[in-house]
């Protein structure tokens, strides 16, 4: 890596927790580029040469995530059934959640996913998060755990909803829950529901 491709690294990752920072004091809509880049010590220029605009900021979270998904799915224990493997995933899932975005930036990209004037980042299907999940309940359908009378895609999509359902309620809730224990035991049952009887 080339000192200049380092230092605009570096000045992109500035801009980014700075951007994020600025989002979760004072709101997405009350944060301009111009702010941003005042209070990371940068210019117009450079936010540009980054991001095409505020929003791609929550991109960078995004894809950032997505890379925490692929990770964890490469280097899992593949010996597992798919349910074994789907209960794992899912309490490593949360627990990236609480401990490495936190409460706080997720409200924040809730927030801001919820603009009705733009199509959300979350239900794009071609994310990692769902390409994994439905290579786990693909596993489990072909071998005979899951139910075959649905697709891999809609369990999918059932389970993403629940754990977008449990981490807005970690929100509401705050300190009172702890996301990972209480996540285990919905996730548990919702995932029951896709057992082949």
């Amino acid at each position: 890596m080339t000192i200049k491709h380092k230092k605009g690294q570096e000045t992109k990752k500035k801009l980014l927790n700075t951007a994020l920072h600025l989002f979760a004091e004072k709101g997405f809509d009350n944060v301009s580029v111009d702010e941003i880049v005042a209070t990371a010590s940068s210019s117009k220029g450079a936010f540009y040469t980054h991001f095409k605009s505020k929003h791609e900021i929550f991109l960078e979270k995004f894809k950032e995530m997505d890379k925490f998904y692929e990770s964890y799915f490469s280097t899992h224990d593949q010996t597992l059934t798919a349910y074994d493997q789907l209960l794992s995933f899912f309490k490593a899932l949360m627990t990236y959640m609480r401990d490495e975005i936190g409460l706080d930036m997720l409200r924040v990209i809730y927030i801001n996913e919820l603009n009705p004037n733009r199509t959300s980042f979350f239900t794009n299907p071609d994310r990692t998060l769902y390409k994994v999940l439905t290579t786990y309940f693909q596993k489990g359908i072909d071998e005979g755990d899951f139910r075959t009378d649905v697709t891999a895609e809609y369990m999918t999509k059932c389970m993403a909803r629940i754990v977008r359902g449990l981490i807005y309620d970690w929100g509401l809730y705050k300190d009172e829950v702890d996301l990972v224990q209480e996540s285990a035991t919905y996730l548990r049952y919702s995932l029951d529901g896709f057992v082949k009887k």
